[in-house]
């Protein structure tokens, strides 16, 4: 295997992507990645970033806004770099580009990844992609940029460092991109905890319809796409919606199910302490991520969801 410096050295274009749905962890490495090459060669190196739209909350990372939401299968590049995914579906239409790159570099942290490729750094154990992107970067051209990005990435797939994957190591790099002067307030305010009064009106609503099934050792919730829309959100507002559930005493996991279009519906897991592997759930119904955290996507109608979670995570717990 080349080495992640030496590759990118060997590299005029390159091309940077993550998994669809891009969260902090997917967002903070493809753009940690991106600030790291552009301050490292400055213009020397074509660089471009490719991610469905993501959230506005993380317009505060620099790179945010010129990130591509477009596919163009003539593109040819020296090298892409797939950040946080798992699976070649999950790049959808940006996988043209993963397949037309002359090399690739996969970095990952989930036990269900079945990418094959020869240039690779993929570690299960490891709480957050953005941890693995930090220890393959040149620590001098490690600036206020990229240290926001690679701290964002980490605080989210960590629950702020509050998941029990969170190592030694997590917080030794916390603490060396702290000191690279970055708000790290503002940055978790920004985009954790500072929600919209819809947003907390409508966690709201969830919340107080959740249902507790398999004799109350999980705990299900929903949203529907009129739901959201009457209250002029998307899905991407009600993403932290599932920790909020995950945090109620004496469950083992907590489900929500966001409608994304008639009867298909995303499903997230959440799982508290160690009897449950969310990512073996998962793969059952051809989804993937990791033990305590992972989802799927189900196409039935509401009530069939509901009666199927209850019969199969009962048989689980």
């Amino acid at each position: 295997m080349n080495s992640f410096n030496e590759i990118i050295e060997k590299s005029n274009t390159i091309c940077i992507l993550g998994h669809i749905n891009p969260d902090g962890d997917c967002l903070g490495s493809t753009l940690g990645i991106y600030n790291y090459i552009k301050n490292k060669y400055a213009d020397k190196k074509k660089v471009k970033v490719y991610l469905e739209e993501a959230s506005k909350k993380f317009d505060c990372l620099s790179g945010f806004n010129e990130i591509s939401h477009d596919t163009n299968d003539a593109i040819e590049y020296d090298l892409a770099i797939v950040c946080d995914c798992s699976n070649m579906d999950r790049l959808k239409d940006f996988s043209v580009y993963f397949k037309n790159a002359k090399n690739q570099f996969l970095i990952d942290h989930h036990e269900t990844n079945n990418i094959n490729v020869e240039n690779a750094v993929v570690d299960p154990d490891c709480p957050a992609t953005c941890q693995l992107v930090y220890d393959l970067l040149d620590r001098e051209y490690i600036d206020k940029k990229v240290a926001e990005c690679i701290y964002i990435g980490i605080a989210h797939d960590t629950g702020v460092f509050r998941y029990s994957s969170t190592n030694k190591r997590t917080f030794e790099i916390a603490g060396e991109l702290i000191e690279k002067n970055i708000d790290f307030t503002y940055l978790l305010d920004k985009t954790i905890f500072i929600k919209s009064f819809q947003q907390k009106k409508i966690t709201a609503m969830i919340i107080e319809r959740a249902k507790f099934l398999c004799a109350g050792k999980a705990l299900f919730a929903y949203v529907t796409i009129d739901e959201l829309e009457a209250f002029s959100l998307t899905k991407k507002d009600v993403d932290m919606v599932v920790g909020d559930l995950r945090e109620t005493e004496n469950i083992d996991i907590a489900v929500f199910a966001y409608q994304i279009n008639n009867n298909i519906y995303k499903i997230s897991l959440r799982s508290n302490g160690e009897k449950l592997n969310c990512a073996d759930i998962a793969k059952i119904y051809e989804g993937g991520g990791h033990k305590k955290a992972a989802g799927f996507t189900l196409n039935m109608p509401l009530n069939e969801i509901i009666k199927l979670l209850d019969k199969e995570l009962a048989k689980i717990i």
